[in-house]
Formats: C-alpha cells, sequence, structure tokens
C-alpha cells in the first residue's frame, strides 16, 4: 500500500508539473479568435464568451439527410433491401396494411396495399422479396378492446401471404403446421421467413425449417440450419446469412452455404448493390475485402447519425451509386436517413480522450466494435454536438489500458501533451486526475447565458465540486435506499433497526434480505451517513452506526423466499415504480436507511465497468459519465461549448439509467415515463403492475430532493469497514469494538488527507 501511495504521489506531481509547462507553452502561441475572446476577463472577474462563428471553408466529406416519409405510411417496421430498393410494412391512415418500396437511385415510394382474407387483427410479422413475388407471414394480435376485457387466451393463428407485382395475383393461405413453442406459452412462433424464388420460400423456426411453396404447403424439409432468425444481408444480389462460422453465402438453388466471410467478427449487416462488404470499428466504417483482408476507411457513424438513436451502425444499403441509407428509429418514427458525398464546414476538431479497460472481463464482453468504453449520453452528447456547433466537432480518440501502471503510463502521456481537449474520465479513480491539469468549468459556467448553477439537482452539484472548483461534471446518479409496506412504515423518526427487528418478530408472514444482499451495500452507504467528509471527520462510533451492524447481523444467511418487509435498493432510479412493487409485491414507500439523518438517502455514481470489483456495489441501470476539460488543450471554449451540451441533456432522457444532474433534464424524464396512458392501461388489464405512474414520479420526486448526501467509494476506507464488519460477524468482536476500530483507523486516514 506504501509503494502504492509513492507511485501516485509521483504521478500527481508529474501530471501537476505537465499541467503547468503545457499551460505555458500554449500562452506562447498567439491563442484563436474565440480563445481571445474567452480569455478576456470582465472587471467583474468572469469570463467573457463570444457567439460562435460559423465555418465557411469546406472539405470533402459525407453528409446525412433525413429522407422525408410519405403520408400514406404510417407505423412503419421493418427493412429488407434487395437491389437498389429499400422495402418496409406498415399501415395506411385508412388502417389497412401495405408494403412501402423506396427506390433509392430516383428518390420514390411506391404503395403496395395488402387485403388478406380472415383472420383477427392481423398484422404483418415478417416479409420478404424475390424477383417478382412477395412473401407475408402475418399473425393475428389482440386488438385494444381484447387486452382491456382480458380476452387474451385465445390461441394466435398464422398466415401466408403471396403476391405477384406484375400480374397483382394474391394467394391467402392459412399456416396449418406448428413452429416452435414459446416458453412463455404454448403459442406457436416463427423466426424466419426468406423468399427463396417466385415458387419458394423458407419458413424458420427455433426447430425444422420447411421450404413453402406460394400455398404454404411444405416441399421439404431443409437439411441445414437457419441462424439469427434468417437476418442477413446481400451483396451483388447474392444472399449472405448468419452463421457461427461468419456470414455465408447461401445458395438459393441448392440451398448450400459457401465459403464463410469473416471480418474479426465486426461484419456489418449493410446490403451492397455495388458489391463490397464493410466492417465497424471505433464506430468508424470500413469497407472491407474479404480476399486481402484489408480495410479502407469510408465515414464515421458518429458525423453521419442524428442522434444516438438513429446511429445505424451496422444495418443499412449501399446502393449501385456508391450513396449509403439506414433506419433512423428516433423521434421521427423509423424514418430513412441517405448518406452521401459532397463539400461539408471544415470545423475545428475537439479531441475526446477515451478509456478502454482491457484487463476488465467487461471490456472483452462489451468491447466488441470499439477500443474504448463510452456511455450512450456521452455519445449522444458527442452527436448532437457535432451536428449543432458551427464552430467544432469532437473526435474520439481510444486509449486503452491493462493494469493501473499501464494507466498511469497513459495519464502521464495525455497531461504533458498538447493534443487532448477534452477526457472522459469515468473509467478513473477520482484520485487519478489531480485538478492542476484540468479546467476549473464554473467560470465558464457563470459567463454562459443560457445555463446557470441554479439550473441542477443542488446536492448533486455540490457534490461535484471540490475545493469550490468545477473540474469534472458528472451526468447522472442513481440514489441508495431502502423500501418498505407504507403500513409498516410510520415516520423516518420510528424507522429505526431496532423497530425493524421488532416488526420481523410481529410480522413472520415477511421474509428480509438476507445478509449478502445487504452487506456491501450498508459498507457504501456509512461513508455518506458517517463520514463528514467536508471536515475530514467520521462518527463510526455512534450508536446508529452499532445499530446497522446489529441489523447486518440479524439478517438470513439463505432467502425464505417470503416477500421481504423492507429490501435495500442499490439503483433506487432502475427500480422505480413496477421494480419496487414487484420486490415487495406490493404498494411500496421510501423508508431510507434506519438511523439515519435526514432521508436516509444516498446519491451514487453509477457504475460504467461492474467487473471493477469491489468498488461496485452492483450493476446500475445506467452507465457513469464523467467529463473533464484538459488545461493543456487549445480549444478551451469550444470543449466548454461541447460539456454544456452533454449538460442540456438528451432530447428524451431516460428515466431508468439514471437520475440527471441538469434539474430540466430529470424532470423532463419523469415525464416521459408517466405520458403513456395506453401503455399503463394496458398493464392494468393484464393484471401486471403498473410500470410508472404519477405517484411514482411524486415518489421519486421527493426521494431525490430531499437527499443530500453522496457515497464515496474510497478503496480504503471500504477495505477497513469489511474486515472489521467481518470480525464482528465472524464472533471476534463485538459491534462496539468494530465500531470503536472503524472509528480510529478511518479517522486517522481521513485525517492524513485532510
Amino acid at each position: 500500500m506504501r509503494n502504492k501511495k509513492r507511485r501516485l504521489c509521483l504521478l500527481l506531481c508529474l501530471l501537476m508539473a505537465a499541467g503547468l509547462c503545457s499551460c505555458a507553452r500554449a500562452s506562447d502561441n498567439a491563442p484563436d479568435s474565440a480563445e481571445q475572446e474567452t480569455g478576456a476577463v470582465a472587471p467583474s472577474g468572469a469570463l467573457k464568451l463570444s457567439d460562435p462563428e460559423p465555418v465557411t471553408d469546406t472539405v470533402p466529406g459525407w453528409y446525412p439527410t433525413l429522407l422525408p416519409q410519405p403520408d400514406w405510411l404510417l407505423d412503419a417496421g421493418g427493412w429488407l433491401c434487395r437491389g437498389d430498393t429499400i422495402w418496409r410494412k406498415g399501415k395506411s391512415p385508412e388502417g389497412n396494411l401495405l408494403l412501402a418500396a423506396y427506390d433509392t437511385l430516383n428518390g420514390t415510394w411506391e404503395r403496395y396495399d395488402i387485403y388478406p382474407g380472415e383472420g383477427r387483427n392481423l398484422r404483418i410479422d415478417r416479409f420478404s422479396i424475390s424477383g417478382d413475388s412477395y412473401w407475408l407471414l402475418m399473425q393475428e394480435s389482440y386488438s385494444d378492446e381484447d387486452i382491456e376485457n382480458l380476452n387474451i387466451y385465445w390461441k394466435r393463428g398464422y398466415y401466408l401471404m403471396y403476391g405477384r407485382f406484375s400480374t397483382g395475383e394474391t394467394r391467402y393461405s392459412p399456416i396449418a403446421f406448428e413452429g416452435a413453442s414459446s416458453s412463455e406459452s404454448s403459442e406457436i412462433r416463427f423466426n424466419g421467413l426468406i423468399a427463396l424464388d417466385d415458387g419458394r420460400a423458407l419458413l424458420c423456426s427455433e426447430g425444422p425449417c420447411r421450404i413453402i411453396d406460394p400455398e404454404a404447403n411444405i416441399i421439404a424439409e431443409a437439411d441445414f440450419q437457419i441462424y439469427g432468425g434468417g437476418s442477413g444481408f446481400e451483396v451483388k444480389g447474392l444472399l449472405y446469412m448468419y452463421t457461427p462460422d461468419g456470414y455465408a453465402p447461401l445458395d438459393t438453388v441448392d440451398l448450400r452455404y459457401g465459403e464463410p466471410v469473416a471480418a474479426d467478427g465486426d461484419l456489418c449487416c449493410i446490403d451492397s448493390s455495388a458489391g463490397h462488404f464493410f466492417r465497424t470499428h471505433n464506430s468508424i466504417l470500413y469497407r472491407y475485402d474479404p480476399r486481402t483482408e484489408e480495410s479502407e476507411e469510408v465515414f464515421s457513424w458518429i458525423d453521419v447519425a442524428l442522434s444516438y438513436d438513429s446511429m445505424g451502425g451496422f444495418t443499412g444499403l449501399e446502393n449501385s451509386a456508391g450513396d449509403f441509407f439506414y433506419l433512423y428509429s428516433g423521434r421521427s418514427g423509423g424514418c430513412i436517413v441517405k448518406v452521401t458525398r459532397g463539400n461539408i464546414p471544415a470545423k475545428r476538431t475537439l479531441t475526446l480522450a477515451c478509456f478502454g479497460n482491457a484487463g476488465s472481463d467487461y471490456y472483452s464482453w462489451a468491447n466488441t466494435v470499439t477500443d474504448y468504453t463510452c456511455s450512450r449520453e456521452l455519445m449522444d452528447a458527442i452527436i448532437r454536438f457535432n451536428n449543432t456547433d458551427p464552430e467544432y466537432k469532437v473526435e474520439i480518440r481510444p486509449f486503452v489500458f491493462n493494469g493501473d501502471a499501464d494507466r498511469d503510463r497513459l495519464l502521464i502521456e495525455i497531461a504533458t501533451g498538447s493534443g487532448v481537449d477534452l477526457i472522459d474520465t469515468s473509467l478513473l479513480p477520482e484520485s487519478a486526475m489531480n485538478s492542476g491539469v484540468l479546467v476549473d468549468m464554473l467560470p465558464y459556467m457563470d459567463a454562459d447565458p443560457e445555463i446557470s448553477r441554479s439550473d441542477f439537482i443542488q446536492p448533486l452539484f455540490n457534490a461535484m465540486l471540490k475545493d469550490g472548483s468545477l473540474y469534472e461534471y458528472t451526468e447522472k446518479f442513481t440514489v441508495v435506499s431502502m423500501i418498505t409496506h407504507p403500513d409498516l412504515f410510520t415516520g423516518r423518526n420510528d424507522w429505526t433497526t431496532d423497530n425493524i427487528i421488532r416488526l420481523r418478530a410481529q410480522h413472520p408472514e415477511y421474509g428480509i434480505i438476507t445478509h449478502s444482499q445487504a452487506f456491501e451495500t450498508i459498507v457504501q452507504a456509512s461513508t455518506a451517513e458517517f463520514i463528514d467528509w467536508d471536515e475530514h471527520t467520521c462518527s463510526y462510533d455512534s450508536s446508529a452506526f452499532i445499530g446497522w451492524l446489529e441489523f447486518l447481523n440479524s439478517l438470513p444467511e439463505e432467502s425464505t423466499g417470503a416477500v421481504p418487509l423492507a429490501s435495500i435498493l442499490y439503483d433506487a432510479a432502475c427500480s422505480a415504480g413496477g421494480g419496487s412493487r414487484f420486490i415487495l409485491e406490493d404498494e411500496y414507500v421510501y423508508s431510507g436507511f434506519p438511523n439515519a439523518v435526514g432521508s436516509g438517502s444516498y446519491f451514487l455514481r453509477l457504475d460504467t465497468d461492474p467487473t471493477g470489483g469491489e468498488e461496485s456495489i452492483g450493476r446500475t441501470g445506467g452507465d457513469n459519465t464523467r467529463i473533464a476539460m484538459m488545461a493543456s488543450g487549445s480549444n478551451k471554449y469550444g470543449a466548454w461549448r461541447f460539456v454544456r451540451t452533454l449538460m442540456l441533456g438528451e432530447d428524451d432522457p431516460n428515466l431508468f439509467s439514471g437520475i440527471p444532474v441538469f434539474r430540466d433534464s430529470f424532470e423532463r424524464a419523469l415525464a416521459n415515463e408517466t405520458g403513456d396512458e395506453k401503455i399503463r392501461k394496458r398493464f392494468s388489464a393484464l393484471g401486471e403492475t403498473d410500470s410508472f405512474n404519477a405517484e411514482d414520479a411524486q415518489k421519486l420526486r421527493d426521494l431525490v430532493y430531499s437527499t443530500t448526501k453522496l457515497i464515496r467509494p474510497d478503496e480504503t476506507i471500504l477495505t477497513v469497514i469489511r474486515s472489521e464488519i467481518n470480525a464482528y460477524l465472524g464472533g471476534g468482536k463485538t459491534a462496539e469494538d468494530a465500531a470503536k476500530q472503524i472509528q480510529s483507523r478511518v479517522g486517522l486516514y481521513l485525517a492524513e488527507q485532510s
């Protein structure tokens, strides 16, 4: 431990020196016009921020265009490419089923209305096109009226709709044989339909794959397996299907696979009538030659996306003219984005350092297409910024480390260079970056006319400050709390460990959380309840903490399987509403931890790497996003403009992936989750718990605005607490002795850090 501390101190000294040197070097250079205005100091001491200046110079590149969807196409779904045509399924304004074809060469839509025969509330489950024919797998579905009346216990049938474009001929046949049975019901299920020619199609399930004719008669059973539900793509008219050995061409006449095409596991499902294969890595699209295994960069998906949700990434079309098309599944309801070569503004580049922990199991699982770890919130901010800022764009530079020593080397490399403007600190310990190499963002915030300190949830804003400065911005948090049944909770003053133990005796019908489920959460929550981080003091020898120890000791080792009397939520944001009701099988109330001052609940930063060791309580519903501005960066004004984009939040914030620090984003997230009355009615009709209602929103709002304390998972402190608690639980110490030892050891450590 002593050597580790010495190495960390050396690193911080080097970082401090690097920051001072790089700042000095930056001042030797003539700053750009924006930096001149940013650096000007008003009499009040505040920065003066100028309006951005639009770029007039252009460079060759790629740009996206959102294509208008025809008025007659509603509820568009599906994506099938044949040649230069994109096919969608949907409904007309009159409620009729239809197919829609978009010709990517001339930019025109064509409509094909579908008039099926018998069947209840039919929908197009899957469709396929071959030559002059279309094949539709149609399934009966429950109507809104069926669901509201609980008329949901009848077996939904499948039908095959076959048609010829040239003649208008159609055939409609019930499917008399069964697919695989669902594990949740006895209903049949088909997971793939592939038209082979005008007279044959493959109808696939998890069991056998049948070759059928236009009347849904079985011609034969295929003697090969279809994987991935029949997903694939076409390259110059040749169909490539997913197999465990890579994507392989399917001979639609002889029904045999050819030699697989492999590209390090990241081959894209992009149809290409121009005859190319594609792969994606680090969010960059490459044209791939399977013969030479060489890759040629085409464009970055970040540059041609309209939002994070719109970033196609791995499915699309390259037509014969060399233009790209992908599906925008965001607010526009499934529109198509066209990506075209042309002249684009020559914006100045902001370099964002993102890290990848190659020594983590999570990295090997999650980072198959990127070397770095980047949260969806950060990626969304990059895309929105690149689409809207007239002067700057952000590019990600990956920094991959394997172990602490390798990480420290990279930090020195970043701090001593001048090529990084922003740094994603989400994977870094809080002590890894010294404030001397980071920029205090408060002066920029105070000078910004559209954002202020009061725009944030104040306890979370205060939690980000260090010595009165804002060096790192954290985008979201969650809350650690306890829930119990409303009839058992009479108020915070009565919610003590003694009363909880008494309630367990009075209500044997309830179970309780286990020892192992509570241990780590209690350890970490104690850093918020019993440590004063401003004064560097602690109160672990208090009766309140001793009560926590006795409560922990009273918990069983194994679950009784009964509904718990109370439960600990390490991620109250993810468990809000229906999640909490599911745990208690009843309504709930946020009781908070017992013997605690205030709400008894604590803010917690989200996890980025759930395999990072004991520092993580458990996997949270969202990812940690922390961003900082580098003092050595040459474009601080541009860097601030990006940070403020992250602060202002997404258009549609997701409540269950964390609580936004920005107050307006939090309120919009609550509104988003409570806005769909039809969904809540369906949950109620099906006898299921409401996912999230207005009452849940108010409960979570009250919890968030009443919580003031933050868990700080300092591993040195956590190790001390774990060790002493285990000694107590093992019978080697009394609760009082363990509390005194923790008080002594943690108190000494805090004094050393002050």
